[in-house]
């Protein structure tokens, strides 16, 4: 046999085993999923309908809008949207997922959709009805907050921020609660980042971030947690006490970037002068370097 021969016959192989497996969840789903959930419905017509009503923004294509009378649709709905919109997010991953998944680039993309993700499965549809919803969707934040624990923690995070502040006394418990350091890291990452792209409409996230600063064993975690402040510019009257504190951090770059942090709050830092004198002198050039020119930002040199 050939190698091209072989090549074919194991991807003929991969596809044969993904196709088995999808017939075997299509069935699985004929069995079970139909008639579990009715929409509720506004006007006439289902909850998806008015879901698939978005307005992408020219300046912010990644941030979910719905049009003006689809935000209103699922107001009416109201808080019977909510298991509609936490089944558009779910995802479990099993076999039949990962095999799709790990075939994918020898597979038709409408193929690798069926048997990889969930039926159902829309989670910009969800975030677009938990973003129109706001507070009202409150009753979701348990099993959100679940859902930080699975590879859907991104969306979830997303749905947790735009029900707003409600959400965050749990996110904050949550967080403490996990001990693997590169999910933490990203949880933080992303906060920062998600509460950057919704802007004014945002929950304050500070608390979460000044706790991760404070009380996280991981240099890693703090480190992101002191990028995230100086990102969203919290003001110096609830900021400034931490950041001054994280220029005694062990770890220089947390010091360094505390020093950027500070700098960039200009003259309302005035307080911080004598910690960043002191730490113009650290042993460690780039921490000198930032307690430098936050000193001129500051004293407006």
């Amino acid at each position: 046999m050939t190698p091209r021969f072989l090549s074919n016959l194991m991807k003929w192989r991969s596809v044969a085993l993904v196709l088995t497996l999808a017939v075997l969840g299509a069935l699985v789903l004929f069995l079970v999923v139909p008639g579990t959930m009715r929409e509720p419905e506004y006007q006439g017509k289902p909850l998806s309908f008015w879901l698939k009503q978005e307005v992408v923004l020219a300046n912010n294509p990644m941030r979910p809008r719905l049009t003006p009378g689809a935000e209103e649709a699922v107001r009416q709905i109201g808080t019977n949207a909510v298991p509609v919109l936490l089944a558009k997010v779910r995802y479990v991953d099993n076999p039949l997922r990962q095999a799709a998944r790990n075939n994918a680039s020898k597979l038709d993309s409408r193929l690798v959709r069926l048997a990889a993700f969930p039926f159902g499965y829309e989670p910009r549809q969800a975030m677009l009805g938990f973003k129109a919803l706001g507070p009202l969707a409150k009753s979701a934040i348990p099993q959100l907050t679940e859902m930080l624990n699975t590879p859907n923690e991104s969306w979830a995070l997303r749905a947790l921020l735009y029900i707003g502040n409600d959400s965050m006394e749990q996110w904050k418990k949550s967080i403490a609660q996990i001990t693997d350091e590169n999910r933490q890291v990203n949880l933080v990452f992303h906060l920062s980042l998600l509460a950057q792209e919704i802007g004014p409409d945002a929950p304050d996230v500070s608390g979460i971030l000044v706790q991760r600063l404070k009380e996280d064993s991981s240099w890693t975690v703090r480190l992101e947690a002191v990028k995230a402040l100086e990102k969203l510019a919290f003001p110096a009257d609830f900021a400034l006490g931490p950041l001054v504190k994280a220029l005694e951090d062990q770890q220089s770059l947390v010091r360094a970037h505390a020093a950027e942090a500070i700098g960039k709050l200009g003259k309302d830092a005035r307080s911080a002068l004598p910690a960043l004198q002191k730490a113009a002198n650290d042993k460690h050039p780039p921490v000198r370097t930032s307690a430098a020119a936050a000193l001129q930002q500051i004293n407006g040199d």
